[in-house]
């Protein structure tokens, strides 16, 4: 156990899209800010765009959060970046942007959002990371990323609704796991790598999680769930810890 906190830097509390709420957009620069400010880690979204540059988005399509009708991977980086975000005046913001606005001060898991060009967002965010001096672990679903990043030497949590074995040809470090489908069962879950869990929304959920997981992803939409500050409750520098050595990395949430 002591190994798995070290990889993640001793910080156990996420910020889902960053911390967000009605009137501020899911994975805008600003509600990434706020998530950093407290002290929480970050769960976000990356894509790769048709000219290959890298955006921080949630969906595959434009429709619910910009209001309009477009593919992400189809459309280029300047097309992206100058849509608003629920008739806000937040944006898209680029990975580059996020590393510079996060600048180090929370580890950071980056989820891959891949249509059919899984190889080359995964050397998209390798080469874009390599100069970054902040924490980081890759998340994402889709198992030939995973293996791609484990053949690489990556430590990887494949990201799953219950328990599973991957069919792909490689062995997880981590099951990033629906809340719901995380066993309660201590002889169950010794059965899989160690989980973390998402997406929590209320107390039950937190409660189940602190039993169960390494690590918790919020819903930060409820702001009394999620623990004021996670660098505060340590005072210990878990963050140093919390290194890309030899391409730490880990795939996992939604």
């Amino acid at each position: 156990m002591e190994n798995v906190l070290d990889i993640l830097g001793g910080v156990k509390d996420y910020a889902h899209r960053g911390c967000f709420d009605k009137t501020l957009p899911e994975n805008s620069l600003t509600a990434i800010r706020i998530a950093a400010d407290k002290g929480l880690g970050l769960e976000i979204d990356v894509h790769l765009t048709k000219d290959n540059k890298l955006v921080v988005f949630h969906d595959h399509t434009l429709k619910r959060m910009c209001g309009v009708s477009g593919i992400v991977e189809e459309m280029t980086e300047s097309q992206l970046t100058a849509l608003k975000l629920k008739n806000t005046s937040h944006t898209i913001p680029t990975l580059k942007d996020v590393l510079a606005a996060v600048d180090g001060r929370t580890p950071i898991l980056i989820e891959l959002k891949c249509r059919n060009n899984e190889i080359a967002l995964c050397d998209a965010l390798i080469d874009e990371l390599k100069s970054y001096n902040g924490k980081y672990m890759y998340i994402g679903f889709n198992e030939k990323e995973a293996k791609y990043f484990k053949d690489k030497g990556y430590t990887i949590a494949l990201s799953c609704f219950k328990p599973k074995t991957p069919k792909l040809d490689f062995k997880p470090d981590f099951l990033l796991c629906n809340i719901l489908g995380i066993p309660r069962s201590k002889k169950k879950r010794a059965k899989y790598p160690p989980f973390i869990s998402w997406t929590i929304e209320s107390e039950r959920g937190r409660k189940k999680s602190e039993e169960t997981s390494v690590a918790t992803i919020y819903n930060t939409a409820n702001s009394t769930l999620v623990p004021v500050s996670t660098r505060d409750s340590q005072k210990r520098g878990a963050l140093a810890s919390f290194t890309n050595m030899a391409g730490l990395g880990v795939m996992g949430a939604g």
